[in-house]
């Protein structure tokens, strides 16, 4: 073969090659911040129960995803942007909790807590394999940005998005007992229990950078 015919060998090769290189490490998806779509589903009403001498009214909304993670993933970092308090579980053991700083309902305590940042290093949970994904968060919200690598090679996008879910379950309930944790969950109604699954939409993004996620491992 001449050098030219190599030269053009080795370029059509590239070009080949390149392009496949783009889709699997294609570009970071920013996370979106997702609330409940109550338009699609109204929000089942479930009445208050007494714990402890004390009536809470408080109906969890557990927003829901599965994921699954590539092979050589050895790292799952995230940031969490939240509206008011915030509970991860991977697939039903409780990973991460923080709650409210007020409990007042005010516009400028809602634009403050709005920016509540949470860091989330889920490398011990999100190994390879599929996964359960699950956050208890209020109406207003929350926002997930990070990823999945393998060192410093991003393999996946780990975002709250339109794909999520959420359910609506009756005061104190034990949401580490319930099926909304595990694989086998159907989305369907329970009576006196939970709600459907509702869709849920996106309101804003946010984007982390990597060099801010990297410091989270």
């Amino acid at each position: 073969m001449s050098g030219s015919s190599r030269v053009v060998a080795v370029l059509s090769a590239f070009l080949i090659a390149f392009p496949i290189v783009l889709i699997l490490a294609g570009p970071a998806q920013a996370g979106d911040w997702i609330r409940p779509d109550w338009s699609q589903s109204p929000p089942v009403r479930f009445p208050s129960v007494w714990v402890f001498g004390k009536s809470v009214e408080n109906s969890p909304r557990i927003y829901r995803t599965v994921i699954d993670v590539p092979d050589r993933c050895d790292r799952a970092t995230a940031m969490l942007r939240t509206a008011d308090w915030a509970c991860v579980w991977v697939d039903g053991r409780q990973v991460f909790a923080a709650g409210a700083d007020s409990t007042a309902d005010d516009a400028r305590t809602r634009r403050v807590a709005r920016n509540k940042l949470q860091w989330l290093d889920l490398s011990e949970y999100l190994t390879p394999g599929r996964h359960v994904l699950t956050v208890s968060a209020s109406d207003r919200g929350f926002v997930l940005d990070g990823g999945l690598y393998a060192g410093t090679r991003r393999l996946a996008d780990l975002t709250s998005s339109d794909t999520w879910t959420v359910t609506r379950f009756a005061p104190a309930t034990v949401i580490e007992d319930q099926a909304i944790v595990t694989d086998a969950y159907d989305g369907q109604a329970v009576d006196g229990l939970c709600g459907p699954a509702t869709a849920v939409r996106a309101v804003d993004v946010w984007t982390v950078r990597e060099d801010t996620l990297a410091k989270v491992y």
